[in-house]
């Protein structure tokens, strides 16, 4: 399967980007250090996860892949559409995967049997504690933001307190597409353990129009020696990152999203500046 759209190409399911039941490889071209390739994954309950691929090359065809790993599902069928984007550039399009238009393609596993998870409430056995709720994870879209050099406050009473000001960012997604605006910032404190304590505020606005405030804390690993390597610059390649948005807009059209509660996982590039994650609402069920 091939798709090209503004000077991009992506492909998958080929001879040289196979499609298996653990991994996709999906070629891009032309080549470029600032490609990046997310797959899009659901079953057939429809929820969306977004995972990020690992660039490789295959020298004997010269060409840029990326390779994704894939969870098994739970009903034996799956789908998967890889996104590539490069410098504000994305194929398939925003519009086209945000409305419905962008291709899937499946592919089917033995099912397995289901261990847990969020569909539904978990009842106890011989006396085991359990969860009695379960939750709903709803994919909003993938986010990429670019982060400016931090301005150094240095440590204090409460830890070491960086500050990460926003040079470009973008929400891509089934249910938000969106520009982040260089105006917000993450006021950081690293902690003595370690952990790190986002403090995000930004400004968001929608392909329609939309302006939307965007505030969340979260965690950010560094490990027991965070505190230290900070003190010299030093840190993980690529930590990952659990953050708990939430925003607020007057916007007619999108007044859905001050009643969420939402979650965003992912990674950061330390040497880039360059974090990315994906963003779900999640819900209870009782």
């Amino acid at each position: 399967m091939e798709h090209t759209c503004d000077g991009l190409t992506i492909w998958y399911d080929t001879p040289d980007a196979p499609l298996t039941g653990g991994a996709v490889v999906v070629g891009a071209r032309p080549s470029h250090p600032a490609n990046t390739v997310s797959v899009y994954w659901r079953e057939d309950d429809g929820i969306v996860r977004s995972i990020p691929a690992t660039a490789f090359s295959l020298p004997s065809s010269g060409g840029q892949y990326f390779r994704a790993p894939l969870p098994i599902p739970r009903t034996g069928h799956a789908e998967v559409m890889p996104v590539l984007q490069c410098t504000g550039r994305q194929v398939p399009t925003a519009r086209d995967v945000g409305a419905g238009r962008a291709c899937w393609l499946g592919y089917a596993l033995p099912a397995v049997e289901e261990r847990g998870g969020g569909d539904a409430p978990r009842r106890s056995k011989a006396g085991k504690a359990a969860p009695q709720f379960g939750y709903e994870l709803q994919f909003l879209g993938t986010v990429s933001v670019y982060l400016k050099q931090p301005e150094i406050i240095g440590p204090l009473s409460q830890g070491i307190r960086r500050i990460f000001y926003i040079a470009s960012g973008t929400c891509v997604g089934p249910r938000l597409n969106a520009t982040i605006r260089p105006v917000g910032a993450d006021w950081m404190v690293i902690q003595r353990d370690g952990v790190a304590l986002p403090n995000v505020r930004t400004t968001w606005e929608t392909a329609d129009g939309a302006l939307l405030f965007g505030e969340y804390s979260g965690v950010f690993d560094l490990g027991p020696d965070g505190y230290a390597n900070t003190l010299r610059d030093e840190f993980p390649e690529f930590p990952t990152v659990e953050l708990v948005p939430r925003f607020a807009t007057s916007h007619p059209d999108y007044l859905w999203l001050n009643r969420l509660q939402c979650v965003g996982l992912g990674a950061v590039d330390m040497k880039k500046l360059h974090v990315q994650y994906d963003l779900h609402a999640i819900k209870a069920k009782a």
